[in-house]
């Protein structure tokens, strides 16, 4: 992170054209247009384009109207940038986001829109066709519309320009105060508030949603109150606050990192107002920064060890470049800002090249970020403290996000909900003594001994929740293992489970959701995944492989199908007894002792079906009985056996 240098406010931007005072606030879904990408397939096979899903879970958890949802073509391939040459690139974003934008506005009514928010699937990057410093965020070009040139090129070159809805030094007057197109423009031009819905996959972006909605009914701990802790994270030492008090906001250093850190310490007399501790860390080293050794380096004010920060609720500071310490647990509707050279950039990708601090924490719970994609330098990224302040304020996110970015035509991301304001003082908070929904399990890979599966809690806009999980599995129904999902609340959790036995043909698998509150809601057993299988699948083994004449016979079975069970057009049980080499079909004989009856999940219906044939007190032949399961999906076939020795 540099300094740069000075950017002047053109003399456009001191003009001010009068239009009829707006009497709704940003708070308001009618006045936010959502627009996502029609183009963008369908990942999670629910039969919507994931983009387009993000944008209805938003239109209906928020009450934005049908027509103010907006479906471009921006291509199927890239989620982070729109592709080609510059030309192209900057031809494209025109032809297909920024023209069809402009005709939408329009026929909205160009103030009656105050936030675009833009859904999983829109592009965020763009190299726009400028000599240098070409890279610029597509949210942060979107914020005024009309100033962003032609198809052909742009109207300006070099660095960004000065934000005119930036608040340098909030709690001294007068304060920009609250979004209004009748106060606020770009010179003669109209101003947007720019959000994002967005994630490493669809259901980590609808989190976002969820989360916004669960803390402004029930709370960040659904105890139906403000909880949580605020962290301030500044760089420069100890100050007092009669002095950080005294000399806001004309600390010492002019566009220095001084200034910049003392600016950040001031943000610790904001989350009081509202009921929330904070822990401050003046040091030169992050919260939970630790030696080669292990010993923790950062301290809090009162001398002690800043070796974690749980219940996270607020977070301003700096400087997590290229790194995120893992001591983070972020509550549901947690906001931040972590001022640094990278702190939003490859939010889209969980195998991004380096660490990116907001980043890693929106996938670990974070609700709501503000941060750059790329060097912004030191007064072109958003201010950790005034984001705060006007968060505990009351405004919208979207407000307070666009408060505190000093840089207009620049590489700012703010990701959440745009509506979202915990602090609003007209809300009535109630404890959330509601169950969450049963859980449903979902098998996304399985190789050998290994096994990716996902923990999904069904959305319910009526009453949102998000959970951890645990997930008990074992061979057989009564399952002997188990793991559990981080300290993170998500719609979505997952898991990989290791060391599996590759021969066996299906696990058992139960899993158990909590909420914030800490109600919990434990799934349907039975549920099971086996070996990914390819047309019609089929597993069988015996369990165990020999018993003594008298004793229960017990053989597991699995069978799948591509893209479910409906797709099987034959499915046979057959047996061979000891001394014969004829197998015989048993399927109506053997269907009376069928037990352990579990399916697995997958795509939109059901893929697996795992059971076990259980024949109590076996006294037949003594000898090897050969156990035998076939299935066809068309012309694709299948079968695997087995066999038992009974003594």
């Amino acid at each position: 992170m540099r300094p740069a240098a000075f950017v002047p406010i053109p003399l456009l931007l001191l003009l001010a054209a009068p239009l009829a005072s707006q009497t709704t606030t940003p708070r308001d879904p009618r006045r936010v247009l959502v627009v996502y990408n029609a183009d963008w397939p369908d990942g999670n096979g629910d039969g919507i384009g994931d983009s387009k899903e993000v944008a209805d879970h938003y239109a209906r958890m928020r009450g934005v109207p049908a027509s103010n949802l907006l479906g471009l073509k921006l291509g199927k391939v890239d989620r982070a940038s729109f592709r080609g040459s510059a030309a192209t690139q900057w031809a494209s974003f025109h032809d297909n986001l920024v023209t069809p934008l402009k005709a939408k506005l329009k026929v909205l009514g160009a103030t009656k829109i105050d936030t675009i928010l833009l859904c999983y699937g829109v592009p965020h990057r763009i190299a726009a066709p400028i000599r240098s410093l070409a890279l610029r965020a597509v949210d942060s070009l979107l914020c005024v519309p009309a100033q962003i040139g032609t198809r052909s090129g742009w109207n300006f070159s070099g660095y960004w320009r000065r934000n005119t809805y930036f608040e340098h030094s909030p709690t001294v007057a007068p304060d920009l105060g609250r979004f209004d197109h009748a106060k606020h423009r770009y010179g003669l031009d109209d101003y947007y508030l720019v959000t994002r819905i967005d994630g490493i996959h669809v259901e980590a972006a609808k989190d976002l949603v969820d989360a916004a909605v669960y803390v402004e009914r029930h709370g960040a701990k659904g105890g139906g109150k403000v909880e949580g802790i605020a962290y301030v994270d500044s760089r420069h030492g100890f100050k007092t606050d009669t002095w950080l008090k005294g000399n806001y906001p004309n600390y010492p250093g002019y566009y220095t990192y001084q200034l910049w850190s003392y600016r950040m310490a001031f943000g610790k007399f904001l989350p009081p107002k509202v009921g929330l501790p904070v822990k401050w860390e003046y040091s030169n080293y992050e919260i939970g920064e630790k030696n080669s050794t292990g010993k923790v380096l950062a301290y809090w004010s009162d001398k002690t060890p800043a070796a974690s920060a749980p219940d996270a609720f607020l977070y301003g500071g700096w400087y997590n470049f290229r790194q995120y310490l893992d001591v983070w647990t972020w509550l549901p509707g947690s906001i931040a800002c972590d001022l640094n050279s990278n702190s939003i950039r490859d939010f889209h990708n969980p195998k991004r090249s380096s660490p990116a601090f907001l980043s890693e924490a929106l996938e670990l719970g974070l609700a709501a970020g503000c941060g750059v994609i790329a060097e912004p330098y030191l007064q072109g990224h958003v201010r950790p403290e005034v984001l705060i302040h006007y968060i505990v304020e009351g405004f919208t996110f979207a407000e307070a996000g666009a408060l505190a970015d000093p840089a207009l035509f620049w590489r700012g991301v703010r990701i959440g909900d745009p509506v979202y304001a915990p602090f609003d003082r007209s809300l009535r908070r109630t404890p959330d003594r509601s169950p969450p929904p049963a859980p449903l399990l979902a098998v996304r890979a399985r190789n050998g001994t290994t096994a990716d599966l996902s923990v999904l809690v069904p959305r319910r806009p009526s009453d949102p929740d998000l959970c951890i999980a645990t997930l008990a599995y074992g061979k057989r129904p009564i399952m002997g293992a188990s793991v559990s999902s981080r300290a993170a609340y998500h719609g979505r959790q997952d898991f990989t489970l290791k060391n599996l036995d590759a021969a066996w043909p299906a696990y058992f698998l139960r899993a158990t959701v909590r909420d914030p509150a800490g109600n919990r809601t434990a799934g349907a057993p039975g549920v099971v995944f086996h070996h990914p299988f390819t047309g019609a699948g089929t597993a069988v083994a015996a369990d165990p492989g020999s018993i003594v004449s008298g004793n229960d016979l017990v053989v597991r079975y699995a069978v799948a199908a591509v893209p479910d069970l409906s797709a099987l057009t034959a499915f046979h049980l057959d047996l061979k007894a000891p001394g014969s080499s004829t197998w015989v079909e048993a399927t109506s004989l053997l269907l009376p002792f069928l037990a352990d009856i579990g399916l697995e999940r997958g795509g939109r219906g059901f893929s697996g079906l795992a059971f076990a044939l259980k024949v109590p007190k076996f006294s037949g032949p003594k000898g090897t009985w050969g156990f035998r399961i076939r299935a066809a999906k068309g012309t694709a076939s299948s079968s695997a056996s087995t066999t038992v020795t009974v003594r």
